[in-house]
This record gives C-alpha cells, sequence and structure tokens, in this order.
C-alpha cells in the first residue's frame, strides 16, 4: 500500500517539477487527463493501474465515495484522498449507468485547501483551491492508498517563535498566506504556508517578496509571498 502522505507529496512533485499539458485519455508527462494523473502516481510509486476513464476511477479503484459535506463533518479531508465531481446528468457509457452518477473529473488532494489535477480549460496540471473553485462534491478513498488514523489537521504546524533563522531566511507572521507563481495576487497560488514557517529568501521587490518553501511533507515550492507577512 501507498501512504496516503507520500502519494499527495508525489502529486505535488509532480506539479511543482513538470509542465504537464492536459491530454485527453493520457496518462504520461507528455499528457494526462484527470485519471491518467492519478494513474501515473500510483503507477510510478509502486501500483501500475489501467483505468479507463474517471468513471471507471470512481467504480473500481475506490473503496469509499463520501459526499464532500459529509467528510468536512467527520474531518476526512487529508493528504492523498480523491477529490470528486460526481452529477446526475446522465451523461455516461452505458455500462455506467447503474445510478452512481457521472465522474467527470478527479484531483488529489495535497492539503486542507488544494488539489491538483490536469485542467482541460486551463490546458494542463495546476493547483486549486478545491473548495472555492471547484465544484467538488465528493471524497474517495483509492484502495491501493492507506489511509490509517491520520488527518492532516493533526500535522503539528510551527509556532511563530519556533527556532532562530538565519540572515537569509524569513519567518511566515500570517497563517495560511499564499505562496504564488509571481508577485502579484493575480498569480495563480502554488501553496498555502502556515504561520512560522521558515522561508529562504532568493530576492525582495519592495511589496513582494521571492522564496523558497519546504512544505511539511518535504515538497519543496519557488514563489512570491507578500512581503507585509515576513518577519526577520
Amino acid at each position: 500500500m501507498i501512504s496516503s502522505s507520500d502519494f499527495a507529496r508525489f502529486a505535488a512533485d509532480v506539479f511543482a517539477n513538470h509542465a504537464v499539458p492536459f491530454k485527453r485519455g493520457g496518462s504520461t508527462l507528455s499528457g494526462m487527463d484527470s485519471a491518467g494523473f492519478i494513474s501515473y502516481c500510483l503507477t510510478q510509486l509502486g501500483r501500475s493501474t489501467k483505468m479507463s476513464g474517471t468513471n471507471d476511477l470512481m467504480r473500481n479503484y475506490t473503496t469509499q465515495v463520501i459526499p464532500i459535506g459529509e467528510a468536512q463533518k467527520q474531518k476526512l479531508i487529508q493528504p492523498g484522498v480523491l477529490l470528486l465531481h460526481v452529477s446526475l446528468d446522465g451523461n455516461v457509457l452505458p455500462k455506467y449507468r447503474d445510478g452512481q452518477g457521472n465522474c467527470d473529473y478527479a484531483m488529489i488532494c495535497v492539503d486542507q485547501e488544494h488539489g491538483i489535477y490536469p485542467s482541460e480549460k486551463r490546458e494542463g496540471l495546476i493547483q486549486t483551491e478545491f473548495l472555492k473553485y471547484n465544484r467538488v462534491t465528493h471524497i474517495a478513498h483509492c484502495k491501493y492508498v492507506d489511509y490509517g488514523n491520520s488527518s492532516s489537521s493533526s500535522v503539528a504546524r510551527p509556532s511563530i517563535s519556533d527556532s532562530p533563522i538565519n540572515a537569509d531566511e524569513a519567518r511566515l507572521i500570517g497563517d495560511g498566506v499564499r505562496l504564488r507563481k509571481g508577485p502579484s495576487t493575480s498569480f495563480d497560488p502554488l501553496a498555502s504556508m502556515p504561520i512560522g514557517s521558515i522561508l529562504k529568501v532568493i530576492e525582495s521587490r519592495g511589496e513582494w517578496t521571492h522564496v523558497r518553501y519546504t512544505n511539511q511533507y518535504g515538497t519543496v515550492f519557488n514563489g512570491w509571498c507578500a512581503s507585509q507577512f515576513l518577519s526577520k
């Protein structure tokens, strides 16, 4: 079994290190759709799959499918769960007309707010705030992933007074601060950073600072943070 944290971390690493275009039916770095992305991550982590789309994924590669509202109540949203959009529009192949609905896309959750998937509209692999910008209706547990009893909410966050910092570092003094692709709020977010995070400063441009951030799963992000949230 693949640990849920390893599954989420690998998905985040693919997003951080590869510009993957959207390709319907694809499952390689040269192009993939959402089922292909999940299949690629599983395969690279040692569980080869031959899933044929997100409806096959939902029916044959998951052990639990839970409405998003219920998942929030039970605090089941954690890194590594699958985030699904399921509708009852009937727009599925005859073999999937079983009352379970039409799963038209899926993503891998990487933290409490973000999921990663290949977007047809955006023409490539993206990270998104799934509760804000997407119509996620359900979460699911992949049958090859071990979710244990862990919850991302139980991961210890550093306090604002933790550990000394070096001259080329800064401490984050805001919680949930967005790390962005560029020095403006018009750029897409790369990660949400907890208060107390120690960031490597690469360059400062007035209101924005270019930093390197390593999250609790060891994934490294290079991006831009609003300078007002940094303290030396």
